[in-house]
This record gives C-alpha cells, sequence and structure tokens, in this order.
C-alpha cells in the first residue's frame, strides 16, 4: 500500500465482472474505458481473510463468469468523499506465482 490504507476511507473497492475486456489478456489503456461488456459484480470486504481480500459476486454478474475459460475483472473505488491524497494499494495479477494469484471460488447449490 502507498499513502494510507484505502479501506480505511469511505472508498469501496467494486469489482466489474466483464467476461473479457478486450482482445488480449494483458492490460491495454481501453481496459479502463466504460464498456457495455461490464457489470457491476458486487464490493470487496474492507478487512483480509486470511490475507485475501475478498468479495461476493451478485448474481447479476454470474452470466459474465466463463467457467471454462479467462474471465476478467475490473477493480475500481467508489467513493464517498475525495481527500486528495495519493493512497492505492496492489494486486497481484493472473500472471504472478501461484501462492500470489488472485482466484476465484465458484460454490453452488442445488435447490
Amino acid at each position: 500500500m502507498t499513502g494510507g490504507n484505502p479501506f480505511d476511507k469511505p472508498r469501496i473497492l467494486t469489482a466489474d465482472a466483464c467476461g473479457s475486456l478486450g482482445s488480449s489478456l494483458e492490460l491495454q489503456p481501453t481496459d479502463f474505458n466504460v464498456s457495455e461488456n461490464c457489470l457491476n459484480a458486487g464490493e470487496f470486504e474492507s478487512k483480509p481473510q486470511n490475507d485475501w481480500y475478498i468479495a461476493h459476486l451478485l448474481p447479476a454478474s454470474f452470466s459474465k463468469i466463463n467457467l471454462t475459460g479467462t474471465t476478467q475483472f475490473r477493480l475500481r473505488y467508489t467513493m464517498n468523499g475525495y481527500d486528495h491524497g495519493a493512497d492505492y494499494v496492489k494486486f497481484y495479477s493472473g500472471e504472478a506465482n501461484d501462492q500470489d494469484r488472485p482466484g476465484l471460488l465458484v460454490t453452488y447449490s442445488i435447490p
């Protein structure tokens, strides 16, 4: 983290489920554009659990989850106030070592 802890401020880390942001899995400048392909998937909890930040996804975003391939998420902060300070946190990408790589855990139940 740089600056203060962004989770200690009135900010909410939100995940957008995008299916695929473009033709490349590598981060591209166009990935930051608003896309009709992305849905608000959910919000991250402000405290990590076992060093992992967790977001429970909204059912509306399930259609963007590829159970047999790649699903890309775009993370963004929604702010309820801004103190003009440069606070940010870095997350590992899907290309990181196995122990650091983000994961998507899909669980379901049959009604």
